[in-house]
């Protein structure tokens, strides 16, 4: 049990993780027959699958940013640590 539970959680954690980018339906790449309703179907999930992959690109930017921006107050935070202990006179 505590495997199965294990590998739920990586799975889940992993796909949060990685973006991918669908590919185009056979049905529409091919100029072979057409199927109407079994066409249908993988446009219409194609459609979601490129949905999902916008949001996960815009959740994983969004990750980047925030991280992005906790180095940059970091670094601001250092240079103003920096510049006062050199203006106090106080530094080694």
């Amino acid at each position: 049990m505590k495997k199965f539970i294990l590998v739920l959680f990586l799975a889940i954690n992993l796909q949060a993780y990685y973006c991918y980018a669908p590919t185009l339906p056979i049905c529409l790449q091919s100029y072979g027959s057409f199927d109407y309703s079994f066409c249908k179907i993988q446009t219409e999930n194609y459609l979601r699958e490129l949905n999902d992959y916008y949001d996960c690109i815009l959740k994983e930017t969004q990750k980047e940013l925030e991280e992005l921006a906790e180095q940059i107050n970091k670094a601001k935070q250092n240079a103003i640590e920096v510049f006062n202990c050199k203006a106090s006179g106080n530094c080694r």
